[in-house]
């Protein structure tokens, strides 16, 4: 408030995905005399939150160069306008979640849904893959078996836990040792497994 109890400006938070604040700004009302606030900063930090959370998730992706992709590009490009509008970080996660690239990254979710089940958070989805990763790494599955995103949606969209995955690696692991010589080396030769 100013002289007289005039409004001169309001002050806003912007807060982290996580739900922290990040930062406090004081807005000036147009016409008002007051201080004014840090807004292209706060939108800069709006946008490169944003974009390290889509990079950790997967949905931007870079060349050898750290060039973004055209598909990412064009998602970057949808952050920063979106981050330079004054949207904050729910409308920019609700954005992004309607995009080809998020929907395509958590291709599992749809299948979920689909189904009657709820759709998993980014968080969840990617530690729900992780521990896909685990079972199969540990059962010594190769690298390069089963490990691209459109698989693990597969599972993910089917609702199989890490704990039935593990059941049926463990099945196949017992197939193979009980099984005629001829099909573990075709399996070898073909997959590489041990």
């Amino acid at each position: 408030y100013g002289a007289g109890g005039t409004i001169v400006g309001y002050n806003t938070t912007t807060y982290n995905w996580d739900g922290t604040p990040l930062t406090t700004t004081y807005s000036a009302v147009p016409g008002a005399t007051g201080p004014t606030g840090s807004s292209q900063q706060t939108r800069q930090n709006i946008f490169d939150l944003a974009t390290t959370q889509m990079k950790a998730w997967g949905l931007l992706k870079t060349d050898a160069n750290g060039n973004l992709d055209a598909a990412s590009q064009a998602l970057s490009n949808q952050i920063q306008q979106l981050a330079f509008s004054d949207a904050g970080a729910d409308t920019i996660s609700l954005a992004l979640q309607q995009s080809d690239a998020y929907k395509a990254r958590f291709a599992g979710n749809a299948a979920r849904v689909a189904a009657g089940l709820a759709a998993l958070s980014p968080a969840d989805y990617i530690a729900t893959e992780n521990a896909y990763t685990q079972v199969l790494r540990a059962a010594g599955v190769p690298a390069n078996f089963y490990s691209s995103t459109s698989q693990m949606a597969t599972l993910i969209g089917a609702d199989v836990s890490a704990t039935e995955l593990q059941s049926r690696v463990d099945l196949a692991a017992k197939s193979i040792q009980n099984a005629d010589p001829y099909y573990t080396q075709t399996l070898q030769n073909y997959y590489g497994l041990s």
